[in-house]
This record gives C-alpha cells, structure tokens and sequence, in this order.
C-alpha cells in the first residue's frame, strides 16, 4: 500500500477520553487532547487556525478540529505545514513530500523530500522550500505540477514569508532576502540586505518590515531604507511579533525576550536562555514558552503569569474559536483552553 493510498480517507472521532486538568496560578481549566481523542500522536509540531477549524500537525500526522470532533486526516508521517488554497483545497508539507488535500482525497507529490515550509504565490500558484540529502529546494506550483523554481536555482532558501500585499518574500542561506512580486518578472524582484543571515521575520500593522538575524541584530525596512534597531543583542533571532499594541517582541535562542516600546528595548526572561514559542495574537497578549521553563506563560503588562504547567516545551499555540487559547506540546500532546 502507497503512503498516498494509506492516507485516503478522514477517521472521525469525538472529543471523548479527554483529561481536564487545572493550569497555573490562573486557575483556568484546560482539556488535554491525546491520541485517545483523534490526535495521530503527542509530538505536536504546529498547530493554525482556519475559520471554525483548528489543524493540528504532529510528527504522526495530521488532525482538523471543528464543533468539538476531530477528523484524523493523515497517520504514520509528519506533517510540518498546512497551506489552505481556498474551497476543500489545501497543500501539506509532510515528511515524504507534499500531500493536496481535497475533499477526503489526497494526493502525493516531491515524494522523497521533506517539505517543511509552504506559500502561497498569486491567485493558484504556491512556493514550497524542501529537503532531501544534503540539499535544499525551493519548488514551485505551476501548470498543475510542482517544479524547481529557476529563479533560485543558485540559492538556498531557508523560509517563506507573504505580506499583505502578496508579496513572498524568500529569506537565503546567509544572502538576505527577496521580495517576489507575483506581478511583475523575477528580474525585477528587490534583493535586501544581501550578505547577511536572516532567521526571522514580521511585517506590522504600519506594514514595516522586521527581521532578526543570526548574531546581527533586528532590520527594519520602511519600504525605503533599512535601520538596524536592535544593535547590542549577538544571539540569533527566532521569532518577531506585533502585540497589538504596537510593540515589537523578539525571541532569542540565547538571552531570552526583547520588547519595543516604540522608544527603547527591555530585556525579559534573560536567565531562561532560549524561548522556544513567542506568539501574539494582536490583542495585546503575548505567549512564551522556554527551553528553561517549560510552562506556557502570559504576559500581563507588568508580570509573567503561568497559564499552563508542562513537563517539556510548548510548539505553537493560538486563538481558536471563541477565543479559547489551543497550546500544542511538543511531547505532551495538545491542550484547549475550557
């Protein structure tokens, strides 16, 4: 039996079996998915929003959860990324290749590679970065197959980025970036801050760009010129985020947490060392876990509060329908707040 074949068809399940358990100092209730509940498995690896649904990607597979069922969409592979093209269409980065989802129906293709970053490029077309031996790729969709991208052909990208005006940006191994303007010819597309290793990426609400570096500090590009902003911080940046109230947040693998006031940066969790997830959902909340202290934590403006006490590191959490916190672990399984 093929992978493809394998993964035909959707195993539903209720939400049954699930254990309720208290969090940290706020009290809050939250319910602990498992496998015995429609997760393929405990290693969590991403977990996203889409509409009334939640997508869940473990290293076992792949989950959908809409009005309190979980539809077990694909086993026995990892799923890194799940790219929704519009309609029941979505592509998924898996382990061995990429899997188009439509319907109950699956479909494989780059088996082979492991495709852990997916975009979407124009109106059908979409980007996937993938891996296989010692090489990096970056593919592209195009007249119904998925092909090298020639314009990358002499570089390696890294990761993926869309902005809100469509653009993809394409960050490269120690070279910048580009800015690929489905619009326009690839000859035309903008390269920044060419000899310089990106890791991370933002664009705000003003629609300012942010990137973190390994060793370098932040850039901000204005649509301009860019500005280095965070000048004393050596260690790489991982992640960036908006926190609605129009503060800047970045993680570190090394010194913990930096904010932007606007003004000047403050320094948070520096003894923890690596912050594992930074999220922000635009309501003025920020998310942490570490590598140190392993607890999923909330910042109220004034402290670090515990919201959910874990064994091992949080992956990724968002806002789910009604407003419920989903935290996905990367050993533990995933936890809804109630």
């Amino acid at each position: 039996m093929t992978p493809t074949q394998r993964n035909s068809g959707l195993v539903v399940a209720t939400l049954i079996g699930c254990a309720l358990l208290s969090g940290g100092a706020d009290g809050a209730e939250w319910k602990h998915i498992t496998a015995a509940a429609g997760l393929p498995g405990a290693r969590v690896q991403f977990v996203q929003r889409d509409g009334d649904a939640v997508w869940v990607g473990t290293l076992d597979g792949l989950a959908m959860f809409r009005g309190g069922k979980a539809s077990t969409v694909v086993t026995g592979e990892a799923v890194w990324d799940m790219l929704p093209m519009g309609g029941k269409r979505y592509w998924l980065g898996t382990g061995n290749g990429i899997l188009l989802l439509e319907g109950t129906k699956t479909a494989r293709s780059l088996a082979g590679y492991s495709v852990g970053r997916l975009a979407r490029f124009g109106e059908d077309g979409a980007w996937a970065v993938a891996d296989r031996a010692d090489r990096t790729e970056l593919f592209e969709y195009v007249d119904g197959e998925w092909r090298p991208a020639e314009h990358f052909a002499r570089e390696v990208v890294t990761d993926l980025f869309q902005t809100r005006d469509g653009k993809v940006w394409a960050l490269l191994e120690a070279n910048g970036l580009v800015a690929a303007d489905p619009g326009v010819p690839p000859a035309q597309w903008q390269r920044h801050l060419e000899g310089i290793n990106v890791a991370s990426f933002c664009e705000d609400t003003r629609g300012r760009i942010w990137c973190g570096t390994w060793g370098r500090g932040i850039r901000a590009y204005d649509g301009e010129k860019w500005e280095r902003v965070l000048k004393k911080e050596d260690a790489t940046i991982t992640t960036i985020r908006e926190d609605g109230n129009g503060h800047i947040w970045a993680a570190t693998n090394a010194h913990g947490l930096w904010e932007f006031d606007g003004t000047q940066w403050h320094n948070h969790l520096r003894k923890e060392g690596s912050i594992n997830v930074l999220e922000a959902p635009g309501d003025g909340r920020i998310y942490v876990s570490s590598q140190s202290v392993c607890d999923l934590r909330v910042w109220t403006g004034k402290e670090w509060r515990t919201l959910l006490e874990a064994p091992a590191m949080f992956r990724d959490v968002v806002v789910g329908p009604g407003d419920r916190l989903w935290a996905g672990n990367t050993v533990t399984g995933l936890y809804v707040q109630q």
